[in-house]
């Protein structure tokens, strides 16, 4: 009977000693799993600050590009009013100095004691102005005459044709000023078939 007793003892000295290791490793399997899950936890939120940090930066850059790019747009745009302000005060400096030379090349009006042939011009304007002048016929070229219409404050923006009255004709062929036969308009007055007396001259924008 002492036998089976100590039989007894050493059988549940061992199945103790297995529970204690099953225990003692679920435990560590259960530290270990809690672990892995802390673990898993803080990558998913370390991830989700990271997705946050980048989506942040992100819409900062977008923020500073979108100011970036409205700022060169303005800048542009001040730019390109200047660039045009200055191209439109060239222009009308050009198209000053151009009236002021051509009006200094006009022909004097003949005085009374001339003793060539003169024609006397009344020039009509769309806008329904009339000037009157007279020209020495023999030494007045067409372009003078397409010279004298230009210089006057009448809303003649430089490209216009003349035309005789009766029966109307064109002075001078093709008309604008920009596009017309520079030979024709060197023609004098008496080349152009005008002769002494008096005509109306027709003003008709292009």
């Amino acid at each position: 009977m002492l036998f089976l007793s100590t039989r007894s003892n050493a059988a549940f000295l061992v199945l103790l000693t297995l529970l204690q290791v099953m225990e003692a490793y679920q435990s560590a399997l259960m530290a270990e799993q809690a672990d892995r899950s802390q673990r898993d936890v803080d990558r998913m939120i370390r991830e989700q600050q990271e997705r946050e940090f980048e989506e942040s930066l992100r819409a900062d850059r977008e923020k500073v590009a979108a100011k970036e790019a409205e700022r060169k747009a303005v800048e542009d745009a001040a730019r390109i009013e200047k660039e045009r302000a200055l191209a439109e005060e060239e222009k009308k400096e050009m198209r000053k100095r151009d009236i002021e030379l051509k009006r200094a090349a006009l022909p004097p009006q003949p005085s009374a004691d001339f003793d060539g042939p003169v024609i006397r011009l009344r020039f009509k304007f769309p806008g329904g102005q009339q000037i009157d002048r007279a020209f020495p016929i023999a030494t007045t070229t067409v372009q003078q005459l397409y010279d004298f219409v230009d210089v006057q404050d009448c809303g003649i923006a430089g490209d216009f044709s003349l035309f005789r009255n009766a029966p109307r004709r064109e002075i001078s062929p093709g008309g604008s000023v920009a596009q017309d036969d520079s030979g024709a308009r060197t023609k004098t007055l008496t080349d152009a078939g005008f002769s002494a007396g008096s005509e109306r001259i027709m003003v008709q924008d292009n």
